[in-house]
């Protein structure tokens, strides 16, 4: 499956960005190109109407150069209707672009002047003077026609280049996917692993707390056996007395409990007390709505993290209060830690402290959660973590 990660988009965002940027121009210009083209059509539409109605008013004039009134009133018309059809006022608008300024006001000033001379009483108007703006007319249409072809050109050029930004666009969206999925194949690999490396690691210490409770505590209860009929070895006997205990609590704290058996609020109520029986540090702990028995591999993980919270603040935290909560809700279960003792600062803490959170994240990462841990020197520490109920693929001990 094809996934984009938060960290791909963060990554690839400016790129994408810079394209989508350098695209927008490119369409406003286009559109610019594409109006343009639009009225020059216009404007040649306009001059095939003005060439056909010009060469009907040169029809009109008689070889003695003269007008008699009926052709100067049809005349006048005509050119009157050249005027309407607003062409060379359209030009005059364009003839900065089109370079042909000098042809257009020659054209301009020919029309006003053929009208100012055709409404006079025996104006004469000379036959010359619409082949000179038929000659100007024709270097217009020439212009219009040149400048709509550079106008075409303009247009596939920037065609051109939309379809290779689109296509770029296309090639990093499909790098950053890439990436993406890349990232998360990387993700679950390292997840995978972590969990045949939990499971072995739980297995091992579930193994070595059996052999230490059956073979070495065992053993050490025979050495009693044989020491309690010695009075003049009492001193000895507390002090193999203190090592069963010791042997005992090891055993107990490597074993991970069966929470389809045991309460998982009792097993952490023994953690507490075994941490307050070492230590200096006074524990609270809230325990909310749980389902141990539903989510045994969930809850064994979360078993270890509060034993690894206490062994921290037990070493490094001294006399100090820490805070315990676990609460199940909405499909989730929420674990939050905190207290009052030493801190560290997250780049420069001690060696043993980073295995500690280290293995922490390791379990939260099997379990697809989320971490946060804040600590300042002298200012404690805080850990809160969710993790979600509904995912498969945990490891069951």
């Amino acid at each position: 499956m094809l996934t984009i990660s938060i960290k791909s988009i963060k990554r690839w965002l400016l790129p994408l960005l810079l394209v989508f940027l350098f695209f927008i121009p490119l369409i406003i210009l286009n559109r610019q190109f594409l109006k343009a083209g639009g009225e020059i059509n216009k404007l040649l539409d306009s001059y095939t109407v003005t060439a056909v109605t010009w060469a009907q008013a040169g029809d009109l004039l008689v070889s003695s150069d003269s007008l008699d009134d009926e052709s100067r009133g049809k005349l006048i018309e005509k050119l009157q209707e050249i005027q309407m059809w607003g062409l060379t006022s359209e030009l005059k608008r364009l003839s900065g672009l089109t370079n042909f300024d000098r042809t257009v006001n020659t054209l301009i000033g020919t029309l006003d002047t053929l009208i100012s001379l055709a409404g006079e009483p025996g104006g004469r108007i000379p036959v010359t003077i619409f082949a000179g703006v038929g000659s100007n007319l024709e270097s217009v249409n020439h212009a219009l026609i040149n400048f709509r072809d550079k106008l075409d050109v303009g247009i596939l050029i920037l065609f051109q280049a939309q379809v290779l930004v689109i296509l770029l666009l296309m090639i990093l969206v499909v790098i950053a996917i890439e990436d993406g999925t890349r990232q998360r194949l990387d993700i679950e690999s390292s997840r995978r692993i972590q969990i045949e490396i939990s499971k072995a690691q739980e297995e091992e210490r579930n193994r070595i707390a059996l052999d230490l409770h059956d073979d070495i505590a065992q053993e050490l209860s025979w050495i009693r056996m044989s020491l309690s009929t010695d009075e003049s070895k009492t001193g000895k006997l507390e002090i193999v007395d203190k090592l069963i205990s010791r042997i005992r609590d090891l055993s107990q704290s490597l074993r991970t409990p069966d929470f389809s058996t045991e309460l998982f609020n009792d097993a952490v109520h023994d953690l507490i007390v075994n941490a307050e029986q070492r230590s200096r540090v006074n524990i609270k702990y809230l325990p909310g709505k749980v389902s141990p028995h539903r989510y045994q591999e969930i809850y064994g993980h979360l078993y270890r993290i509060i034993q690894e919270c206490l062994t921290n603040a037990v070493k490094h935290s001294g006399d100090c209060r820490a805070f315990i909560e676990v609460q199940e809700e909405s499909h989730a279960l929420y674990y939050e830690y905190r207290d009052n003792g030493a801190g560290f600062k997250p780049g420069d803490d001690e060696h043993s402290y980073r295995l500690g959170l280290k293995g922490i994240r390791n379990r939260v990462l099997i379990m697809k959660g989320q971490l946060n841990i804040s600590s300042e020197p002298g200012n404690g520490m805080t850990l809160n973590c969710r993790i979600p109920l509904e995912e498969t693929g945990y490891v069951r001990f």
